[in-house]
């Protein structure tokens, strides 16, 4: 299987586990780095699985999280905030299931296979893997089984 990767870099938002015993409990933040790869079943005219050019719907996804605050939906610290982004006069607040690493690799995998099969699906185009760094030295993958 050929596959292709795009790393969209140094995303700096913010985020907390509120059960975690350490200081991850804390609102924290992070440059975050995202990898998505992609196969095809077949390659575009220049022999292209996906066309990084072409993956502006990803990139202007991915830049609601600029500067943002992400939650877990359940966090306590949610309260009085309603809908998954919300703008208030100090912060935007993004909502996802699970905030941790590990979640946002599986929550970015979902959205990102949604967008490229919605605008490339007709050549059976789809997100493989993402992987998401905090930084350097830590990450977390999500891919089907």
């Amino acid at each position: 299987m050929k596959t292709c990767s795009k790393i969209f870099a140094e995303i700096p938002f913010a985020h907390r586990q509120p059960e975690h015993d350490g200081h991850c409990r804390l609102i924290h933040g992070h440059n975050w780095s995202i990898k998505v790869t992609f196969t095809a079943d077949q390659t575009d005219e220049n022999g292209f699985l996906v066309d990084f050019g072409k993956l502006g719907t990803l990139k202007k996804y991915l830049s609601h999280f600029d500067h943002a605050l992400v939650l877990r939906y359940d966090d306590p610290a949610r309260e009085g905030l309603d809908g998954p982004e919300v703008v208030s006069s100090i912060a935007r607040v993004i909502t996802v299931d699970d905030a941790s690493c590990e979640g946002l690799a599986e929550h970015f995998f979902h959205t990102f296979d949604d967008m490229i099969q919605n605008e490339l699906g007709h050549r059976g185009a789809r997100v493989v893997r993402v992987t998401v760094y905090e930084d350097s030295k830590n990450s977390a993958s999500y891919e089907k089984s």
